[in-house]
């Protein structure tokens, strides 16, 4: 799904040397500007190099991948928990990486 709606987004390609000739009239303050209200998909030599998102897009994507992270975290630690296993102490998991605390 993400990549379909990465290919409906409006691109600006960039040459080697960060610039597009055909489109070097896009600033920073005009892409500013422009990613307040679209999303934009930056190329370089014909790969997807970056995106530009509103602030409120990227609180979002943030939001999302937070509540992500912890519902696998529960999952993690309620499976742990049903293995029977037991955990490891810090302290011992650090001396064997050589991090003593």
């Amino acid at each position: 799904m993400a990549l379909d709606l990465i290919h409906d987004l409006p691109a600006l390609s960039l040459d080697d040397d960060g610039r597009n000739a055909a489109k070097a009239r896009f600033s920073a303050s005009d892409l500013r500007r422009l990613a307040r209200h679209k999303r934009m998909v930056l190329f370089r030599r014909k790969r997807l190099v970056a995106a530009l998102v509103s602030i409120q897009d990227l609180e979002l994507l943030e939001a999302i991948e937070d509540r992500l992270l912890a519902d696998a975290g529960r999952r993690a630690l309620s499976q742990f928990r049903r293995s029977g296993k037991r955990s490891i102490p810090l302290d011992k998991v650090l001396k064997e990486c050589g991090l003593m605390r």
